[in-house]
């Protein structure tokens, strides 16, 4: 009997080795057993640590025919490693392709890309200043165009808007405003500008104007960035200023996680603006404010360093040829401001872009709970990086909702943290989340719903990634049948628009 006892031992240990029977893992105590499946040879490795794909792209870069009539397209290799924007590799590509001899480059020599902006379904291209050195007008549209044309498209981007040195250089003395890259003639798209331009000359008893997409800079709530927006606005009878400064004061259509930087209490413009000339030749923006400004900014808790910033992104990125500001409060100029606890200096009291580094943030779409049982869409405001990070993204998850934030509830159970995800790896199939153990016990008193809501929170918000389509889980490296009970999480789990409210 003893013998047939130890052979049975013998044969039960040698098929658990085999791989033929289910082991299975403890992860809590004796009385509180949870058992976890054994992941088969085929399911994921663990995803320990983040990691994110290099992709190799074949797109059409854009280039002017040899007739000067149009554009066309010439397809290269676009690649992209870790965590590289796909539209900054495609513009440097595009700035340093060779192109076919039937074709030319609109980019002056030694044109670099200084950076690029990106929110939503809108990209801020600027260039240094060797993109002046263009030799007509009609190059600077062409060059805008093929920018424009070329990356309309790519992660969602819809409107383009490329400066030179960090202002609008203007076309025919009008706002070049964003373009959508559907100009396939080149011919037609200037003829289009000088219509414009013998429009507003011609003048009349009724003021002519038109219209430009424009990129409206508002204030995110959090008081640390700003936040480029597009907006339609009509300019008339040569006034570039006022109708994007009424633009910035009106927040209407524009998310909750962003607001005006102007009070609304009080008109806190005295003088109407106007454009001077330094003694260096440089054009500013004037602009006079009452004397109480900052303790009426105070009052409404606004940041004054916000103010002066989307003044200055929103002006010398649509006014043409306008270098920055210089602003007055009562009767003294603006020499300095904070940004939290740094200062800010304006040498010879002007201000641009270069004063306020990294400003500009980028809203990502992360979900919380909502009242009614579903998820709440909110937008934070994140610095460019970190908004396509998918750590950082899930890190806004365990945070919970901001003040601001209403009708919103944090998602994720008591007790866990950003630590508790031991890795995210992004795929060419999607995304891999590890979460430990502790992760797992903290989700044992979750009711189904919550279960749903937190789940889904995280597959919804990684889906936001252009390269994410689906969401698999692990728990210490290993798949798991449930985190509770409710959601299957053997297989891949897709975007669930349904639950969203």
């Amino acid at each position: 009997m003893k013998r047939a006892l130890a052979l049975m031992l013998i044969l039960l240990c040698a098929l658990m080795m085999t791989g033929c029977m289910p082991l299975s893992i403890n992860l809590q105590r004796d009385d509180q057993v949870v058992l976890l499946p054994t992941p088969d040879e085929r399911e994921n490795a663990p995803a320990i640590g983040d990691s994110l794909p290099s992709a190799s792209y074949y797109l059409p870069l854009h280039f002017v025919s040899a007739d000067k009539q149009r554009l066309i397209p010439f397809s290269r290799a676009v690649t992209v490693s870790g965590s590289q924007s796909l539209v900054r590799e495609t513009l440097l590509t595009l700035l340093n392709a060779e192109h076919a001899p039937d074709a030319f480059s609109p980019f002056p020599e030694g044109t670099r890309l200084l950076g690029v902006e990106q929110n939503g379904n809108l990209a801020v291209v600027d260039l240094s200043i060797d993109a002046r050195n263009v030799e007509s007008e009609q190059q600077y549209l062409w060059m805008r165009e093929a920018i424009a044309a070329t990356i309309v498209g790519l992660e969602g981007i819809e409107y383009v808007n490329v400066l030179v040195a960090g202002r609008d250089e203007g076309i025919l003395s009008l706002p070049s405003g964003c373009s959508q890259g559907e100009a396939g003639s080149m011919a037609a798209a200037w003829m289009k500008r000088t219509a414009e331009r013998e429009l507003l000359d011609k003048g009349g008893e009724t003021p002519p104007s038109i219209v430009r997409s424009a990129v409206i800079y508002y204030a995110a709530q959090d008081g640390q960035y700003i936040a480029p927006v597009v907006k339609d606005v009509r300019v008339t009878d040569g006034d570039y200023i006022t109708p994007v400064i009424e633009a910035l004061m009106n927040c209407e259509g524009v998310t909750g996680s962003l607001r005006s930087p102007f009070p609304q209490e009080t008109d806190v413009l005295k003088e109407k603006p106007e454009i001077v000339e330094t003694g260096s030749g440089r054009r500013m923006v004037k602009l006079t404010f009452d004397a109480n400004l900052v303790a009426t900014l105070e009052r409404e808790k606004l940041s004054a360093w916000q103010l002066y910033a989307s003044l200055t992104y929103t002006l010398t990125g649509f006014v043409p040829e306008i270098d920055g500001l210089i602003v007055l409060i009562g009767d003294g100029q603006l020499a300095k401001t904070e940004r939290g606890d740094q200062e800010l200096t304006f040498t010879g009291g002007e201000m641009n872009r270069s004063v306020y580094p990294d400003a500009v943030c980028r809203l990502a779409a992360t979900y919380m709970n909502a009242a009614d049982g579903g998820l709440h869409k909110l937008y934070r405001p994140l610095d460019q990086r970190s908004a396509v990070s998918p750590r950082a993204l899930l890190g806004e998850l365990f945070d919970g909702p901001a003040e601001w934030e209403e009708g919103a509830a944090r998602v994720m159970p008591d007790g866990v943290s950003i630590d508790d995800i031991l890795g995210i790896r992004i795929t060419g199939e999607g995304a891999i989340v590890n979460l430990s153990s502790n992760f797992y016990r903290c989700c044992q008193s979750l009711t189904a719903q919550q279960e749903r809501n937190m789940i889904y929170a995280m597959v919804n918000t990684l889906t936001e990634l252009p390269l994410v389509d689906q969401v698999s889980f692990q728990v210490e490296g290993e798949t798991v049948d449930h985190l509770v009970s409710s959601v299957f999480l053997r297989g891949p789990l897709m975007r669930n628009p349904g639950i969203i409210r």
